[in-house]
C-alpha cells in the first residue's frame, strides 16, 4: 500500500502478482469507507425512481458537469476536442507518449452522466499507460438509438487513426458501467465494419444484455445475495433497460437481445485482446463472466480480474486498489502488444 501511495505502481504491480491474496492488506481503509457510503445511498437506485416522471432528466441535469465524488478531485486540466464530429476532451498527464491514445467511454447506463465525471481516474489512467486520454461525449440513449451512440464512438476512433497518425495497436478502448456496455459494442462495430482492430479493449462493470429473462439469469445469484453496495433493487436495471430500448418519441421497443445493444450477442471472432473487470459483490459480475467465457469460446486473447474488495466500476475509484488494477490493464496492453 505504501508503494501505491507513492506513485510507484510498477512495484506495487509486483507485490500484488508475488504475494498470496491472503495477506494483501485490503481491502484498504479508502475503500472500505467507499463501500459503507454507497451501501447507506443505495436507495436512492431504485427502478421506482429512475422511471417517475422527469427523473431521468432530473439525472441528467444533475450529472450534466458533476463529477463522481468517489473517484476524487479532478488534477488535470481537459482540452475539448472534436473528433469526428463527436465532443470529446484531451486529458493528458506531463510528458506522456502523444502517439498512445485511451479512448474513454463514460457510464451513466447510455442514458446519462458526462464526458469528465471520472476526471480523476482518467489523469491516472494516463499517467500508468502513458497514454494521452481522450474521453467521449457521446449522445445519449434514449434520445438516439444504442447504434447510432456507438457510431459517435466509431467516428471518434476512425478520427484518432486518420488524422492524428496513431496506430491501431498504439490505441486502446476502455469503458465503465454504462461505458463498458458501449465499449465492447464499440470494438464489436470496429470489427464488424472491417477497421483495423486497437491494441486493447478493457470493459470495467459492463452490462452484458439489456434482455429481462438474461438479467434473471446472468444476476440472479447476485441479486439473492444482496450485497451489491450500489444497487440493491434488481427493479432499477430493468427500468434502466427499459428507458435505452424504447426511443424517445415512439411506442416501438427494441429486443433487449438485439446485438446492437447487448455486447454478449455480438461478434466475438476477430476481438482485440480484451480484459474484463467486475467486483465479485456487484450484480454485474455475471455479465463479466459470460462475456469472458463466449471471449474464450472465439479464441480471443482474453484475462478477466473479479474483484473481492471494490465495488461497482472500481477502478475509477480514489482507492490504492484502484491503482493496481490500472497497472494491471496497462501490463495487459503492453504484453498483448508484444506477441
Amino acid at each position: 500500500r505504501k508503494a501505491v501511495k507513492e506513485g510507484d505502481v510498477a512495484a506495487a504491480s509486483k507485490m500484488l502478482v508475488s504475494r498470496p491474496a491472503s495477506v494483501l492488506p485490503l481491502p484498504s481503509p479508502e475503500m472500505h469507507a467507499i463501500n459503507k457510503i454507497m451501501f447507506s445511498g443505495r436507495q436512492g437506485y431504485t427502478g421506482a425512481v429512475l422511471v417517475a416522471p422527469g427523473m431521468l432528466q432530473m439525472f441528467r441535469t444533475m450529472g450534466a458537469e458533476a463529477s463522481w465524488p468517489f473517484c476524487g478531485m479532478p488534477d488535470l486540466p481537459s482540452l475539448a476536442d472534436k473528433c469526428g464530429g463527436v465532443d470529446c476532451y484531451w486529458v493528458a498527464w506531463p510528458g506522456v507518449d502523444e502517439q498512445r491514445v485511451v479512448i474513454f467511454l463514460h457510464g451513466g447506463g447510455m442514458v446519462m452522466g458526462n464526458a469528465l465525471m471520472t476526471g480523476a481516474f482518467l489523469s491516472r489512467l494516463s499517467k500508468t499507460t502513458n497514454s494521452r486520454v481522450l474521453t467521449v461525449e457521446y449522445r445519449l440513449c434514449p434520445d438516439v438509438s444504442a447504434k447510432e451512440l456507438v457510431d459517435d464512438c466509431v467516428a471518434v476512433y476512425r478520427h484518432v487513426l486518420d488524422n492524428l497518425s496513431v496506430k491501431p495497436k498504439s490505441v486502446a478502448l476502455v469503458g465503465a458501467s454504462g461505458g463498458g456496455q458501449a465499449v465492447m459494442l464499440m470494438a464489436q462495430a470496429i470489427v464488424d465494419r472491417g477497421l483495423a482492430t486497437p491494441g486493447a479493449v478493457w470493459w470495467i462493470s459492463g452490462e452484458a444484455s439489456a434482455s429481462a429473462e438474461d438479467d434473471q439469469v446472468l444476476r440472479k445469484e447476485a441479486y439473492a445475495a444482496d450485497k451489491d453496495v450500489m444497487f440493491g433493487d434488481p427493479g432499477f436495471v430493468e427500468a434502466l433497460n427499459k428507458t435505452f430500448l424504447r426511443r424517445e418519441g415512439t411506442d416501438k421497443a427494441v429486443d433487449g437481445r438485439d446485438p446492437t445493444i447487448s455486447p454478449l450477442y455480438g461478434t466475438f471472432e476477430g476481438l482485440p485482446p480484451t480484459l474484463y473487470w467486475a467486483a465479485e459483490t456487484e450484480i454485474f459480475a455475471g455479465d463479466a463472466r459470460a462475456m469472458h467465457a463466449k471471449a474464450v469460446q472465439a479464441g480471443v486473447e482474453t484475462e478477466i480480474c473479479i474483484d473481492k474488495h471494490a465495488a461497482h466500476c472500481g477502478p475509477a475509484l480514489d482507492t490504492p486498489e484502484a491503482l493496481l488494477d490500472i497497472a494491471h490493464f496497462a501490463s495487459f496492453w503492453r504484453k498483448a502488444n508484444v506477441s
